[in-house]
């Protein structure tokens, strides 16, 4: 890891958060702001988006950045608001995506029948 992306990473994962758990206003179309998540966790090794209120829209957005990233490892989604529709995006992002190693989405509003999709995805 570069010096250069050690000093940019906590920025720009603070941005992430605020795309996803704000979802901007209706004014700025979802393909741009997809596009600027895809930008900004480009080379991005762990992002950590614990406690952002991030709902079920966030998870989604952040489904279509995870199924291209190549990158990114460590992913935590810890005490959001994330239900079973976000779990079912993050399931098929995470089918496409081959670099994430954890995953940490613990204090959600995940229940037992949501669990078994999510499994399934993660193995490879």
């Amino acid at each position: 890891m570069s010096f250069e992306v050690c000093i940019f990473v906590p920025y720009r994962a603070k941005l992430v958060s605020f795309f996803l758990s704000n979802q901007i206003n209706q004014r700025i179309p979802r393909t741009a702001l997809i596009n600027e998540l895809k930008l900004l966790t480009e080379n991005m090794v762990y992002l950590n988006l614990t406690e952002q209120n991030i709902d079920d829209r966030g998870a989604d957005m952040l489904s279509e950045v995870l199924s291209d990233n190549t990158s990114l490892e460590g992913l935590s989604l810890r005490g959001n608001k994330i239900g079973y529709a976000g779990i079912q995006a993050l399931s098929k992002a995470l089918q496409k995506n081959s670099s994430l190693e954890a995953l940490d989405l613990a204090a959600n509003s995940i229940g037992d029948d949501e669990l078994p999709p999510l499994m399934m995805s993660l193995v490879k």
